[in-house]
């Protein structure tokens, strides 16, 4: 059984940050939905940063096959690494092949730096070793108004999040999540950490170095021909099936630049529509949907689910990871949710909270994931 018990408001925000590069970013709108309901064993929290949809919009699936080896040589060979903050002078270039589909730089001085492009539509760049900056991944990043630290500037991010979209040919949305970290002390800490675990016994950083690896690690959604792709958590389904996380995320540092690079990467050659155009399901019919999934449910270890976004994605389903059958890009409204959970000795799981990622079809409602 489900109840509203509580409307709050409905408040548009449009995000129309400055940009040094208006052509790479996307102007989003958003409006906050607020309501609770009651769903019998769990509270259901609607407090949603909704992405508005235009009246009368259409969406229909896509196909979006593997970029070809040729593609990646020649995309690889045009990229200005050094631009990404990779030096390729001292070292060579690995060509794809079917067990090893990158186009792959190897470094003559060892692990870093290293960058490669891929036949599974990625684009990666590590300059360094990251394991100092010791970050949560399963908790959701600090405020994403605030991406600078000491040392990096907004306007140094924006730069680099531009030179990067354009080497990729896509936009980007507004920042979605950030970790980071500008605390001297306990950058040496973590930097001795991530010394001592490479076997490096009695490595030291003084204070004024530490600050030097102070960091910034943002994550942006990418509008690829229009089209904003899935931003949340990569998952497997059934049938030996992926759902893929398409994003941009970069680390950047106050002293050495470009830490790390990943992005989604494409042959916009190979985007094809293979259904219909469609209208899109309303907003409130997707938050009906969803309440009505937990008024059923069956989770003894749930006790409140808070609704936080609900977005219009492109959600790329494909096989194995290695495969080349390409993805299906299915429209999609995908909802970040905050699980909490209690203490359930039938389960043997201790009270905690995670975020989680659900999507529904954006033309029919079906649950998707």
């Amino acid at each position: 059984m489900k109840k509203a018990v509580l409307v709050f408001s409905m408040i548009l925000v449009c995000v129309t940050s400055a940009y040094a590069d208006s052509s790479v970013w996307v102007e989003e709108t958003w409006s906050q939905i607020d309501r609770e309901v009651d769903c019998d064993e769990i509270q259901l929290k609607i407090h949603a940063k909704v992405m508005e949809v235009p009246e009368g919009t259409e969406v229909c699936r896509y196909f979006l096959d593997n970029p070809s080896y040729d593609f990646l040589i020649a995309k690889g060979d045009q990229i200005d690494w050094a631009a990404l903050g990779c030096d390729t002078s001292n070292g060579k270039w690995r060509k794809p092949t079917k067990s090893d589909p990158e186009y792959e730089f190897r470094s003559e001085l060892g692990f870093y730096p290293s960058c490669f492009v891929s036949a599974c539509c990625d684009l990666q760049v590590r300059n360094y070793d990251l394991e100092y900056m010791n970050i949560s991944w399963g908790k959701d990043g600090s405020n994403i108004d605030d991406i600078e630290v000491k040392g990096v500037s907004r306007e140094t991010i924006i730069k680099y999040a531009e030179t990067i979209a354009r080497a990729c040919g896509y936009q980007l949305g507004d920042a979605f999540r950030v970790y980071k970290q500008d605390d001297e002390k306990q950058l040496q800490e973590n930097l001795m950490e991530a010394a001592e675990a490479r076997g490096e016994k009695g490595a030291s950083f003084d204070l004024k170095t530490a600050a030097g690896y102070a960091y910034t690690y943002v994550f942006y959604p990418i509008y690829y021909n229009g089209l904003r792709l899935y931003s949340g958590e990569g998952l497997g389904l059934e049938n030996k099936r992926e759902i893929s996380s398409m994003k941009m995320q970069m680390a950047v540092t106050a002293d050495h630049g470009i830490a790390s690079i990943e992005s989604a990467l494409f042959d916009p050659d190979t985007l094809k529509a293979v259904t219909e155009p469609q209208p899109v399901i309303s907003v409130e019919e997707i938050l009906h949907r969803i309440e009505d999934r937990y008024a059923v449910s069956e989770d003894s270890s749930l006790e409140k689910v808070t609704v936080q976004k609900l977005t219009l994605e492109y959600v790329p389903i494909s096989g194995p990871i290695f495969s080349e059958g390409g993805y299906t890009l299915y429209p999609a409204w995908v909802a970040k949710m905050l699980y909490e959970t209690h203490d359930d000795p039938e389960w043997g799981t201790e009270a905690d909270e995670f975020i989680i990622y659900e999507a529904y079809d954006a033309v029919t409602g079906e649950v998707i994931f």
